[in-house]
């Protein structure tokens, strides 16, 4: 893995751990990080507050944001997306499966926030639906958007990205990148319309 990827997996992994609904992969090249009493207490506390209310988002330090790598995906329509696609704009990643209760809480204040972006020069939203090709695969998660009404731009994700980059275990998870392609937050657990428009206000 290269070396940006391991910084931003060793920052989401272990919040990301037991918060949400849980992970159907786990990153191999993320070592076990060994928890204080008070560390793993407040692991233990996100993991119930993600069920009754939305999480806290958690931002870098300027110092401490490292280039997110290039990954290519495939959309829903079979369209090839790069992350370098979007070069010079706020990229927000979503990472669900609709298998996910708490994913599927959040996903109107999402829908919400796609409509206001569907002009936008400066951002993007894209879901990273977490296919594994049986819990959840391409057509589960395709179906689900479908039958809810949902328009957004989707993204098959078999562990490339939410895994090997960021380290994420848990879903719902949401990072932004900023404009210069730099990891900016992220929120671990469900969170709402209102907290991702203050991440990417201040990633612009």
């Amino acid at each position: 893995m290269k070396k940006t990827g391991s910084i931003l997996a060793l920052t989401l992994a272990l919040v990301t751990a037991l918060s949400g609904c849980g992970g159907t992969t786990t990153p191999s090249s993320v070592p076990a990080q060994p928890q204080s009493s008070a560390a793993a207490s407040q692991t233990s506390s996100q993991s119930a507050d993600s069920s009754s209310a939305a999480s806290q988002p958690a931002s870098a330090q300027s110092a401490d944001k490292p280039v997110v790598p290039d990954f290519t995906l495939e959309s829903s329509s079979g369209k090839k997306v790069s992350l370098s696609d979007y070069s010079g704009k706020v990229v927000v990643l979503n990472f669900w499966a609709s298998w996910c209760v708490y994913c599927k809480k959040e996903l109107p204040d999402f829908q919400k926030l796609n409509r206001e972006l569907q002009n936008s020069k400066d951002v993007v939203l894209l879901l990273l639906d977490q296919t594994d090709g049986q819990t959840e695969t391409k057509q589960k998660g395709d179906a689900f958007l479908k039958d809810n009404g949902y328009s957004f731009l989707n993204l098959y994700d078999s562990g490339t990205v939410s895994s090997d980059i960021f380290g994420v275990t848990g879903y719902p998870t949401t990072v932004v990148i900023d404009k210069q392609g730099r990891f900016s937050s992220y929120v671990s657990g469900m969170t709402s319309y209102e907290k991702v428009k203050s991440m990417i206000a201040e990633a612009m």
